[in-house]
């Protein structure tokens, strides 16, 4: 008798599906070494798939920086290429469209309507244009959005 593979992945909320391959049975586990508990794919595909884009938009960041990196020329760029694909990468999935937001640098509030995490950019509504560096907002309760 052969031992069936099993997949498991951690998703962005903590918890973690658990696929049997051999029996494609689906599981979910609520906290670390507890007891998966079977589930239906409905129950947590949202989940599963708001996992899948955030880490998309994680690969793209880094291999944008990776790429602005290899083109760039002397050390400090490529440390400063760095430092801004992490400082982005920490806040993927925690801005909101539709959240309200303050600019350290300048005070300035404003409510978000897009982010472009792969150009570190965002805007906000009634404001024309595009603004940079996602890193430079917090939430407009005067919190800095948590890692």
């Amino acid at each position: 008798m052969t031992e069936s593979k099993g997949i498991t992945c951690k998703l962005r909320n903590g918890t973690e599906v658990l696929l049997s391959e051999g029996d494609r049975v689906l599981a979910l586990r609520m906290v670390k070494d507890g007891m998966p508990i079977t589930v239906d794919a409905d129950y947590i595909i949202d989940e599963v798939l708001a996992t899948l884009a955030e880490a998309q938009q994680v690969n793209t960041v880094f291999k944008e920086a990776l790429e602005a990196i290899w083109s760039n020329s002397d050390d400090q760029g490529a440390i400063e290429c760095a430092t801004d694909a992490l400082d982005t990468v920490r806040l993927i999935g925690k801005l909101k469209v539709g959240e309200k937001v303050v600019q350290k640098s300048t005070g300035t509030e404003g409510v978000l309507i897009d982010i472009q995490y792969e150009h570190n950019r965002y805007q906000f509504a009634d404001v024309s244009g595009w603004m940079y560096h996602i890193s430079d907002l917090e939430t407009a309760l005067g919190e800095e959005v948590e890692s």
